[in-house]
């Protein structure tokens, strides 16, 4: 960062914004997207997996070989779920430079 502006290369292209235009640089950590997508969908796979354990047990005794297809398609829809909510929330930035 230079006195005036800030120098960045984007897409292999040399970039330079004035210091008056720049309120807040901030670093992201490479892959933390996919890496919270990836405890996001394990989590909610569990999580899932708990929810059909009870809405299997509750299944009349007549579709009870229908406990595991339950199980495992709470579990899928919770890791879906899970991952969408890991890469949106796991994008934490460090912030090196706030405007005074």
């Amino acid at each position: 960062m230079a006195d005036q502006s800030i120098s960045l290369r984007a897409k292999q292209k040399d970039i330079a914004i004035t210091q008056a235009e720049v309120s807040r640089v901030q670093l992201r950590p490479a892959g933390n997207r996919r890496h919270g997508g990836w405890i996001g969908a394990a989590i909610g796979a569990g999580a899932g997996a708990g929810v059909g354990a009870g809405i299997a047990e509750g299944v009349a005794t007549d579709f009870s070989n229908l406990r595991p297809v339950i199980i495992g398609v709470s579990a899928g829809l919770g890791a879906l779920v899970g991952a969408a909510v890991g890469s949106v929330v796991g994008g934490r930035h460090t912030t090196i430079y706030t405007a005074k």
